[in-house]
């Protein structure tokens, strides 16, 4: 994909499953948190995509995928497990700049 992705690509989307190809990892997408703020030079405002999935041994490692998201379209993106308070349940981010 040569398109730079933004907020727009993803809105449509928030709640439903992306899948992380080449894993058994399927998880939803909770919500978009966006950075009120805008930078002078930046092409585009930043962001974050929160997935959120259940707390388990196992966890989806660190690393570029490829997401599918449902019904919808996929796209490359670097994901990141992060820490998660909540006991039952594991959070993961994707931090566009």
């Amino acid at each position: 994909m040569d398109e730079m992705l933004q907020i727009e690509h993803f809105k449509p989307h928030v709640g439903k499953t992306v899948r992380f190809k080449g894993t058994r990892f399927a998880f939803p997408l909770e919500r978009i948190i966006v950075d009120r703020k805008r930078s002078k030079g930046l092409k585009r405002k930043s962001f974050m995509l929160i997935f959120r999935g259940p707390k388990e041994p196992e966890h989806l490692p660190e690393g570029l995928y490829d997401c599918e998201i449902e019904n919808g379209p996929t796209y490359p993106i670097y994901v990141a497990p992060v820490h998660t308070p909540e006991p039952d349940r594991q959070d993961y981010q994707a931090v566009f700049n």
